[in-house]
């Protein structure tokens, strides 16, 4: 069995272990402690942090798979490759943030009749978004390494246990409503060190950016630039779709109504789970071909 097979059934393995878990979570915790709008008020801070760092990464997700390839070297510092992949989502974060900020009237004034608990937590999506960023960014690091396994079960698995974990302590008053939003914000923070860790323990990465690398080969940034740039304005499309009923929902039903919607929409995402995995280990591979200009390799990966 090839590494696509291998890594593609254990990671499928991994994601249906955390729909165990998150069927638990769904159908015997939250429709048992959590009124409707609880519900629904963690569900539109994920889906706002998850719109804004579709926009904040700067495509840098895709741009890691894309061109990992031209910068891959025999040492494993990999010409600085992965200090870029820190940097750009932090200048993207930054800028975001002062947009959000900028828009926090207009958005006050758009979700506050109808639920005004979103508005009081309006700024946890800030932090709640800066730990979801960087475990997606060295998610997919380990995933171009062609490792995906333990940072699936990070995101598959500990980030689900983990909101159990805040569920079960808000429903039996250890925490308060704020304790809640802060422990949701803190378990992102700890998928994301597992995954910094995970990928140290690599050996396969290098904090030093390799400027030399980056002169010689401008043709290779400005690539980049076009490809990043691109990105951009295709998330506007393929960020915004999926998260966009949410927001309707709540701005103009409701954060009952949005918690309802929360625990319908899970049962139809156990659908793609197989592909998921699948998609995951190939993309690297694929862009490996692309570099290379080799059809037939390339034709082969999908096949398998």
């Amino acid at each position: 069995m090839g590494t696509i097979a291998k890594q593609s059934v254990k990671g499928t393995i991994v994601t249906y272990l955390g729909v165990a878990v998150g069927f638990i979570t769904t159908f015997f915790v939250l429709t048992r402690f959590l009124s409707t709008e609880e519900i629904g008020l963690a569900r539109v801070l994920i889906d706002a942090a998850t719109l804004f760092i579709g926009l904040a990464q700067l495509g840098t997700n895709a741009s890691i798979i894309r061109f990992f390839p031209y910068f891959k070297s025999e040492d494993n510092a990999n010409h600085g490759f992965f200090f870029w992949t820190i940097v750009i989502p932090f200048i993207g974060f930054t800028v975001f943030s002062v947009v959000y900020w900028a828009c926090s009237v207009p958005l006050a004034a758009w979700f506050g009749e109808k639920s005004p608990l979103f508005v009081d937590y309006y700024y946890f999506v800030l932090p709640l978004a800066f730990f979801m960023l960087y475990q997606a960014i060295f998610e997919t690091n380990a995933t171009v390494l062609m490792h995906i396994v333990v940072p699936k079960a990070v995101r598959e698995v500990v980030v689900r246990v983990g909101l159990l974990a805040s569920y079960l302590l808000y429903a039996f008053e250890v925490v308060s409503l704020d304790g809640f939003v802060i422990c949701l914000c803190l378990n992102y923070a700890v998928a994301a060190l597992i995954n910094l860790v995970y990928l140290f323990s690599l050996g396969k990465i290098s904090l030093r950016p390799d400027w030399q690398f980056l002169r010689a080969n401008p043709q290779l940034v400005r690539s980049y630039a076009l490809y990043t740039g691109f990105l951009i304005v295709s998330a506007l499309t393929s960020v915004l779709a999926p998260t966009l009923s949410s927001f309707i929902i709540t701005a103009q039903m409701g954060l009952q109504y949005t918690g309802i919607f929360a625990i319908a929409t899970y049962i139809a995402v156990m659908v793609s789970i197989p592909s998921r995995s699948l998609i995951a280990i190939t993309q690297p591979e694929l862009a490996q071909a692309i570099k290379d200009n080799d059809s037939r390799n390339a034709c082969g990966t999908s096949q398998q």
